[in-house]
């Protein structure tokens, strides 16, 4: 298991944070890699069949995560994440097009996650990745 990277990032310094877009539609992963990379984070992307795998290789200080993807359900795919690297739990921003998230299948856990609601603007991603970077990371 690798350990957790330094996420004492500083305010106004985005260029130390590494983001991970896990999303299943390709115009959406580029869509928010774009918009992310002009605000000078480093960002990655996979799918929810590879996303293990470039968490892994990445080394994510935060992930943006679609809540449904088809070949792994986000809530599922969330809780894999966290139990390998605990450090992310706090990390993680759910998308679904859905304004909320109910249902029995969703973990407690889960459903007090960030929520950024598709169709989204950069502003309103700007704004809750800003927030979510800037709070204590950790278990």
């Amino acid at each position: 298991m690798s350990s957790p990277p330094d996420n004492d990032l500083q305010p106004g310094r985005p260029d130390q944070a590494r983001i991970l877009v896990v999303d299943d539609e390709p115009a959406v992963r580029r869509a928010l890699t774009r918009g992310l990379e002009r605000r000078g984070f480093r960002v990655s992307s996979a799918d929810g069949r590879m996303a293990l795998a470039a968490a892994a290789l990445d080394a994510p200080d935060l992930i943006l995560l679609d809540v449904q993807l088809p070949d792994a359900k986000g809530p599922t795919l969330y809780l894999r994440l966290v139990a390998r690297w605990p450090h992310l739990r706090r990390r993680v921003i759910l998308m679904s097009s859905r304004p909320y998230l109910t249902g029995t299948d969703i973990p407690a856990e889960v459903s007090s996650l960030q929520l950024l609601p598709k169709p989204f603007d950069l502003d309103m991603l700007y704004d809750l990745v800003d927030q979510v970077l800037h709070e204590p990371a950790g278990p």
